[in-house]
């Protein structure tokens, strides 16, 4: 049985990386996505230990000290981590992984183990600023900010495997779940089934 493989998608807020991500785990049963602690308050439905670990800044840096986080940031005054132990385990068995996560989160992962990264862009300021404002959970002020951000993270986009311009929607989930495929296919992960293969091959008579 193959180590599963870690994922990630990053994108500015409102780049789309959740939708991605929910569409992809919809899709594939083998591949789950990683649950982020937050210390901020739930957004619209979001519900806890569905989108997201809803907890308490003194709980959040209990984890950090107890190193339970693989990667940590703060956004907008609010911390997010990703658990270390989830993501080993679930890898251990076998089952990829997909976290959706900023550019700090997926530098601070890169130093600790290997991954596959994805970077979506969006298709112009003006189109991520029309996508947080529908969304209806920020001020004024706080779209601002994001977009201020959003350019401070775009400049970031070289240090990813893949980078995509999240223009279709539609299009962007179909070329990640794509680019899935071509990952798992990829002989480096897929040696021991080849080699398995392989030998049963040799094993055969003509």
């Amino acid at each position: 049985m193959r180590k599963g493989i870690l994922f990630i998608i990053s994108s500015p807020s409102g780049g789309g990386k959740t939708t991605v991500a929910d569409f992809l785990v919809g899709q594939d049963l083998s591949i789950k996505r990683s649950i982020s602690f937050t210390t901020r308050q739930p957004r619209g439905e979001e519900k806890d230990g569905i989108d997201y670990y809803f907890v308490s800044k003194d709980e959040f840096n209990r984890l950090l000290q107890e190193g339970e986080m693989l990667e940590h940031a703060t956004v907008l005054q609010n911390q997010y981590g990703t658990s270390h132990r989830y993501i080993e385990e679930t890898l251990a068995l076998g089952i990829d992984v997909l976290c959706c996560i900023d550019w700090q989160g997926a530098e601070q992962i890169r130093k600790k183990t290997n991954c596959i990264s994805i970077f979506l862009l969006p298709p112009s300021l003006q189109k991520l600023k029309t996508r947080l404002t529908s969304r209806g959970t920020d001020t004024a002020d706080v779209i601002e900010y994001r977009l201020k951000v959003a350019l401070e993270e775009i400049q970031h986009f070289s240090k990813y495997d893949y980078v995509l311009v999240n223009d279709d929607l539609t299009e962007t989930k179909q070329k990640v779940l794509s680019i899935i495929t071509a990952e798992r296919e990829k002989l480096v992960q897929n040696h021991r089934v080849v080699e398995c293969f392989v030998a049963s091959l040799l094993e055969q008579t003509i």
